[in-house]
């Protein structure tokens, strides 16, 4: 009879075949408990860490590091009979690089890059959304975006620094198909990289179209004011999936109202573009 509480854990014995002992020299045990009756395995990494699946205990893989901390966790809806973790990427859509340093940029402007996207599928697929942890990088597409068979898209993705300092984040680019007979993700991971900056030397004001966006946070109705504007600005007000919830040209006195009471919750940006001078603008606010 097992002693309560019951649970499972990944342990490590250290075998002396010459003296005929055992001895245990790790545990990597999960937090909450959990206790599988079969199935369940680790697998030994060269860098001291272990991926253990947890058998019928848990609808999970757990990455330990060598101190038995956990690195990386995945949930799915079934049991694994065994788990295990390889190094691998997708051919299914490839991008021109694995990372975008930004550089460094003023910690209350924004600068926009492009991401390179090829479909090597050998059929038509879509870009169904980008993963990202916070606001700092976003992108402003509207989702879905169509990559024809054999043909490659840009993607923009904006760096916004709202302090100072060095920023390094790893972003998802999704490929989802969801239907009655088919539901599949396949991804690609881009590290992004910036520097929020007090100088102002480096930014090209020819690029940058002035607006204020106010309040923020904002509870019912956002004001946005360009300060120049010009007779053919659009405006576009996104969520933090790239979801475009609304859409409009400036009047020619720069000011736009819009109602958010019906908005959710969450992080929205409003993305400014003059046709005629080309200039740009992208800008953040909160809904309460």
């Amino acid at each position: 009879k097992h002693p309560d509480p019951k649970f499972s854990s990944a342990l490590e014995y250290e075998l002396d075949e010459v003296n005929m002992t055992v001895n245990q020299i790790s545990r990597f045990r999960h937090d909450p408990d959990v206790l599988g009756y079969v199935m369940g395995n680790v697998q030994c990494k060269p860098d001291g860490s272990k991926v253990v699946g947890w058998g019928s205990a848990y609808n999970s893989i757990t990455e330990f590091d060598s101190l038995g901390e956990i690195a990386y966790e995945m949930e799915f809806e079934a049991f694994s009979y065994r788990s295990y973790r390889f190094p691998w990427k997708t051919d299914y859509f490839v991008t021109d690089s694995d990372s975008l340093d930004f550089g460094d940029v003023y910690y209350l402007d924004s600068l926009e890059q492009e991401v390179l996207i090829m479909n090597k599928a050998g059929y038509d697929i879509n870009i169904t959304s980008i993963y990202n942890t916070d606001s700092v990088f976003y992108s402003t597409e509207e989702f879905p975006v169509l990559v024809p068979d054999g043909d490659s898209v840009t993607l923009k993705i904006v760096f916004a620094p709202d302090t100072i300092g060095d920023y390094s984040r790893l972003i998802t680019i999704n490929s989802d198909i969801n239907t009655d007979t088919l539901i599949q993700r396949v991804a690609q991971q881009m590290v992004l990289k910036g520097k929020g900056s007090l100088d102002q030397s480096g930014i090209d004001e020819s690029l940058g179209l002035k607006a204020r966006v106010y309040p923020s946070p904002v509870n019912d109705m956002l004001t946005v004011e360009v300060l120049d504007n010009d007779p053919e600005t659009s405006l576009r007000l996104y969520d933090i999936s790239g979801k475009l919830f609304y859409s409009s040209t400036v009047p020619e006195d720069g000011k736009i109202v819009i109602d958010m009471n019906t908005y959710k919750p969450g992080l929205y940006f409003v993305q400014l573009k003059a046709t005629l001078s080309g200039k740009s603008g992208y800008y953040k606010t909160i809904k309460n």
